[in-house]
Order: C-alpha cells, then structure tokens, then sequence
C-alpha cells in the first residue's frame, strides 16, 4: 500500500497498490474532484467498481437508507413542479456500451411548500429491441397507481390499447 499525491499523468491523488495493483487503486480522487473506489478512472463524481453495501448493526428497529435531495439552491431552495427529485437507473452492457435497462424516477407534482412535497413515482423498463426506457407504471402522490397510464383515475388504473390486460389465475 501506499499514497501517491504525484499522479503527474493523472492529476490526483492515489490510494492504494503498488506495481499490478496499481491500476486497481483502493481509491483515486482526479485533478477534477471525481472520486475513484476500485478504479482510478472515474467517470462520475463518485465511481465505485464493485457492490455498496450500506449495513445496519445498531440495536434498534431503524434501518439505514439512501437519500437523494434535490433543493434549487444550498439555503434548502424551493423546487418547482416538474422538477426531478432523483432517479434510480439500471445499466447493462450490449457488447459496445452500457445502455438502460430500467429505471425508477421521482418528480415534483404540484406546488410544494413548507412541509409539503408532492410527488410521484414513475417506473420505466427498456422492451426488446428498443434503447430507451419507457414508462410501465405511476404512482401519484394522492396513492393512485397507473399501468399503461401515466394518468390513472382510480386507485388502480390499468390501460391497454389493444387485447386483454388483466389475467388471473388459481390453483384452487
């Protein structure tokens, strides 16, 4: 192991291996900011090559969580309707590039105000032969879910342009 804040032809700082472990740096921060945990070519302001794990071990009923925040300024600034909260997406590679699979977004709906954060959910997969990740299913911020519908009426609003779209089946 060792730190090496002379990265000439990288413009940062390593933390890590030494000879062919080199380039499987512990962690890299470039000449940019971007911070590197298994690999010392960042591409994001934080790339991690490997799994995260975010562990609980406290002797209590709370569990860890993920946050993403969203705020038009550092005082903790307003959001407006139709802002994106976040999302979550899901990548795979075609052999040439990654390219999304599925993803979940969040999205202001509404005026927020204090105390008062509208919003909905939206899940989206990438059907077969396609590139783009295209909305499944809403969730709305008064509870009701859309499939097919980005727009549903009732609690649950299923729509489909042609055929049947609800099956159901027992074993009983």
């Amino acid at each position: 192991s060792f730190i090496n804040n002379n990265e000439s032809d990288k413009g940062g700082l390593h933390l890590g291996g030494a000879g062919a472990a080199y380039n499987d740096g512990h962690i890299f921060i470039s000449g940019s900011g971007k911070v590197g945990i298994g690999t010392i070519t960042p591409q994001n302001k934080l790339d991690v090559k490997g799994s995260v794990a975010v562990n609980s071990v406290d002797n209590n009923g709370s569990g860890k969580s993920l946050k993403l925040n969203k705020s038009r300024s550092a005082t903790f600034g307003i959001v407006q309707d139709g802002d994106s909260l976040g999302k979550i997406q899901f990548y795979g590679g075609d052999g040439a590039k990654l390219v999304e699979a599925a993803r979940i977004d969040a999205e202001v709906t509404g005026a927020p105000g204090t105390d008062d954060m509208p919003a909905r959910l939206t899940f989206k997969t990438t059907p077969d032969g396609a590139s783009t990740a295209t909305e499944k299913m809403t969730i709305l911020s008064d509870g009701k879910v859309g499939i097919g519908t980005s727009t549903p009426q009732r609690k649950l609003h299923i729509h489909q342009a042609s055929s049947a779209c609800l099956l159901y089946t027992s074993d009983a």
